[in-house]
């Protein structure tokens, strides 16, 4: 069910039975062909998806049925030469936009309809043809594990392609193993306090992993969710309906593709959310308000309005991921929290790619942006805003490469608001103090912004 490509130490990711690849790109990764995957429209929410068909019922016109995001995943402990081709309705290779995850222009070489360029471990790149965000194509070049659990290990539980729920569900081994295959494993899948999962290169899993909510919950301490799978909640995203013009509301509070606990006061503490892929989430990709939470190379790929970020606590690091969303995209609830080289990407109207604050019921202080790549539309690059009793503190933003794909004469770098709250009392006034950027620097695609 998982093939992999081998050549020196590269291995070229692939996917199980039953998942099609890309009709847009062609990838080869040193001479050998690689799966390229992609996320395409939900049948209830055609028009919120790029390069969904727009066309009206009954009118003839030519419709598009191809990718509105591929990606290619591989493993290499040295670097890789990258051969991309396209397939049906070939854009012009001219205006081509290849960056790295530090936002760094990466040089390539045309030859005909082929582009090429080396790809070196460890890193993220985006290409972008001809200005068309609604075609793109990301390369992830990951280093090789070094985590991988031992599928014969007394304590893992290895899960197979038709495995039963309930089997895995009940049992008390700590390490979930989800060997690759197609796995329908379903929504709310309750986490544990110190229960691994593994998601091995090859395994993709439908469904989501919660935090229980309920009262006297043991929440999720300790938990660790981690490997080179996909985690896809495709199945989970709408309800039936008539109308595909609106989505309809949230199925649950705790229904995010991964709920990591801590709104609920549920215990949810030194957790760890690392490798994985994240496609079509239900609400938030990550969300958790435990403290020391670690996110570190994940990647989500959303086109869900309205959610789509990654949300974490307090003393809690989120590095070297890659976000596709539309949406609010990093933000925390928690001080002591740092953001780094992250890869953000969105599509017509990316909203905020780094907010904070809203209705913040505690003191949030000492928060780091630094080191990550935008490209997108954005209304506000940066926004600190508040709208209850907790104050705000010591927020330094630094080193954004941001590349402004819109047309609007000016583009927001930041945004300040504090509203009133009737709950203000003594030394909680809901202010905002100590907001430093510096070195950002803003690339405009199109037109030039002021």
């Amino acid at each position: 069910m998982f093939s992999a490509s081998v050549q020196a130490a590269t291995k070229i990711y692939s996917a199980p039975k039953g998942v099609d690849c890309s009709a847009d790109f062609a990838v080869a990764v040193d001479g050998k062909e690689a799966f390229v995957f992609y996320v395409a429209e939900n049948g209830l929410r055609k028009n919120y998806l790029p390069g969904a068909d727009r066309t009206p019922i009954g009118k003839k016109a030519k419709i598009r049925e191809s990718a509105r995001e591929s990606w290619v995943s591989f493993e290499t402990d040295k670097s890789a030469l990258i051969s991309v081709g396209q397939l049906a309705d070939a854009l012009p290779l001219k205006n081509v936009l290849l960056i790295d995850d530090l936002g760094n222009v990466v040089e390539h070489k045309i030859d005909g309809a082929k582009l090429s360029f080396t790809a070196a471990a460890g890193r993220k790149y985006v290409l972008i043809l001809n200005k068309d965000l609604s075609r793109r194509l990301t390369i992830f070049a990951e280093t090789p594990e070094q985590d991988a659990p031992d599928m014969k290990g007394a304590d893992t539980f290895v899960i197979q392609p038709g495995t039963p729920r309930a089997d895995y569900e009940k049992t008390t081994k700590k390490t979930l193993y989800f060997a690759p295959g197609l796995h329908e494993m379903g929504d709310q899948f309750s986490l544990k306090p110190g229960l691994q999962i593994y998601l091995a290169p090859g395994a993709y899993v439908r469904g989501y992993f919660t935090c229980p909510p309920d009262a006297g919950s043991a929440g999720a301490s300790g938990v660790k969710i981690f490997g080179r799978g996909i985690l896809s909640s495709e199945y989970n995203q709408t309800t039936d309906g008539p109308n595909d013009n609106f989505l309809p509301r949230p199925l649950r509070f705790w229904s995010n593709s991964i709920y990591l606990g801590g709104f609920n006061r549920e215990p949810a503490d030194n957790q760890i959310v690392k490798g994985i892929t994240i496609i079509y989430p239900t609400q938030q990709p990550i969300m958790g308000n435990g403290t020391k939470t670690l996110i570190e190379n994940v990647k989500v790929i959303n086109f869900e309005k309205g959610f789509g970020g990654i949300c974490v606590g307090s003393q809690s690091t989120v590095k070297d991921c890659y976000i596709s969303t539309d949406t609010r995209v990093l933000t925390t609830f928690g001080s002591d929290t740092t953001f780094s080289r992250n890869l953000i990407v969105g599509f017509e109207a990316l909203d905020t790619p780094f907010y904070f604050g809203d209705r913040i019921l505690d003191d949030l202080k000492n928060i780091t942006v630094e080191n990550s790549t935008v490209v997108g539309d954005w209304k506000s690059l940066i926004a600190v805003q508040q709208a209850h009793f907790g104050n705000l503190s010591n927020f330094n933003f630094k080193n954004i490469n941001a590349f402004y794909t819109g047309k609007k004469p000016k583009a927001a770098l930041l945004s300040l608001a504090v509203g009133f709250s009737p709950y203000r009392r003594g030394d909680y006034q809901g202010s905002i103090t100590g907001v430093n950027v510096s070195d950002i620097k803003i690339t405009a695609l199109n037109t030039s912004p002021k």
